[in-house]
């Protein structure tokens, strides 16, 4: 009877190690990933539209793109082209000319210049969805003419940052563009017939959430 009951407790001993081996191992792949199980991330989709003076509400849609993110999560929008902005420097240990004095090097950098859209979804509260929106609408300044090499250019730009509450189907105003540049710059960054976009403001930059498929 002795030696049955020291067999009974090795069996029990070794099934408990066998479930501890099993546990532990889960238990330490919990704690590197602290996410909820059974947490769904969801994906929201958003159309921006750039409309032209005319027509009803806030004129005539002449340009239409569609976004996607998911919550939390910064996406970035730019249509339009890099410029080169030029740094010049002196420095005496790299270069001298025949007097003795620092040649200037000249170093390019790139800016972004049309049309920059940054959209994050905040949170979801009830049936209205808050986004961070950033724009930026820059292009250099057409009265300056051509800058000398080195002189960088002078860029205009019309930037915002806001956050707005959408419910979804609903078209809201997140920008207005009112100067004749403004909307050249527009309409050559997102590839806009500029007689469909008129030479007279405002334009509008328009955004909506779509609904759940």
């Amino acid at each position: 009877m002795r030696i049955r009951w020291i067999n009974c407790i090795a069996v029990m001993g070794l099934a408990l190690l066998l479930a501890a081996a099993v546990v532990l191992p889960s238990a330490a792949q919990e704690g590197r990933n602290p996410s909820p199980r059974g947490r769904t991330i969801k994906e929201y989709a958003f159309q921006l539209a750039v409309a032209a003076p005319g027509g009803a509400g806030p004129g005539r849609t002449v340009r239409t793109i569609e976004l996607s993110c998911i919550e939390r999560e910064k996406i970035h929008f730019h249509c339009g082209s890099k410029a080169p902005i030029p740094t010049t420097t002196f420095n005496p240990a790299e270069a001298m000319d025949a007097t003795g004095q620092a040649i200037p090097r000249i170093s390019y950098s790139y800016q972004n210049l049309g049309l920059q859209i940054e959209l994050r979804v905040l949170q979801e509260v009830d049936d209205l969805v808050f986004v961070g929106l950033e724009y930026n609408l820059s292009f250099i300044d057409p009265l300056t003419g051509k800058h000398n090499e080195g002189d960088p250019p002078l860029i205009l730009s019309h930037e915002m940052e806001k956050i707005k509450g959408l419910k979804a189907g609903t078209q809201v105003v997140v920008a207005d563009f009112f100067r004749p540049e403004e909307g050249r710059v527009l309409a050559e960054s997102l590839g806009i017939d500029q007689g469909a976009m008129g030479s007279e403001g405002p334009w509008h930059l328009l955004l909506t959430l779509l609904p759940e498929k």
